[in-house]
């Protein structure tokens, strides 16, 4: 079974292994027992006001702020909104989550998640990515993320 990590309630406009910027946020450790959970108080995230960053040049930003509440609300604003969180597999065996972005009126959400040859791909999703991974035909976004065993993998959300 495919457990959940939610990010629960509005997350509103979120448009948020490699790092070189210190994390503030604790890794989330996966595990078998885990249903759903939310994600916030494992996030870190960047208020991009002119909407102009790419990932390289958030992958080395200093001026992440931590996730102070389990679900992240970011207000209605015209920001690009960059959220960086870790997931921790520590068993011997590989783990399969859905991330899932609890708010149906995105238009763009793309994951920044790690590939297994070590290259980082882009997920689209949001309503102009109609094609997006979503189980259940939720209205909301979802992604599935596979954890290799023993590891820990960074993603970005924007």
């Amino acid at each position: 079974m495919k457990s959940r990590l939610v990010f629960v309630a509005m997350l509103l406009w979120l448009m948020t292994s490699i790092a070189v910027a210190a994390y503030r946020a604790e890794p989330l450790v996966v595990d078998d027992r885990q249903d759903a959970v939310a994600l916030g108080l494992h996030t870190d995230y960047l208020l991009d006001e002119t909407g102009t960053l790419r990932l390289e040049e958030v992958m080395t930003r200093t001026d992440f702020r931590s996730g102070d509440e389990p679900a992240l609300s970011f207000g209605f604003t015209q920001d690009t909104i960059w959220v960086r969180f870790q997931l921790q597999n520590r068993s011997e065996i590989p783990q399969t989550r859905i991330l899932d972005v609890r708010y149906f009126l995105l238009d763009n959400v793309t994951l920044y998640a790690p590939a297994t040859d070590g290259q980082i791909v882009a997920l689209p999703s949001g309503r102009v990515h109609p094609q997006g991974f979503r189980p259940d035909l939720s209205r909301f976004f979802a992604f599935e993320l596979q954890l290799p065993p023993a590891t820990t993998q960074t993603y970005y959300l924007q």
